[in-house]
């Protein structure tokens, strides 16, 4: 699916503010959920596929499919327990090599790079 991301102006220094997501057609989609960071900013998560259902590879503030870990904030308050995600477990050496990164595990198992 191709989206819009509309914003109420151009980017600069003091961009537009976020309007919405649209389809092709000017309809409101809904593309991911609003996560709350914790420290006053929001991001909307947004997982990325193919036309196969995988999902993309992006750059490092992308949810990485092929490993399965994205980035985040380490005092982003965890979902489930509440505790932030630098209280949580640190992966295996053996699962880190395979990262090739140090990664924390989340209460719902989700991998993350703080």
């Amino acid at each position: 699916m191709i989206v819009d991301i509309v914003f109420d102006g151009p980017p600069a220094a003091v961009g537009g503010r976020f309007v919405e997501v649209e389809n092709l057609r000017g309809e409101s989609v809904a593309v991911g959920r609003w996560i709350d960071r914790g420290n006053g900013s929001w991001a909307l998560r947004v997982a990325l596929h193919d036309g196969n259902g995988d999902a993309l590879i992006g750059d490092e503030h992308t949810f990485n499919s092929r490993l399965r870990y994205y980035r985040a904030a380490g005092d982003t308050a965890c979902e489930k327990c509440g505790l932030s995600y630098f209280d949580h477990p640190i992966v295996t050496r053996k699962e880190a090599a395979h990262y090739g990164c140090e990664l924390h595990v989340l209460c719902n198992s989700d991998r993350v790079k703080l």
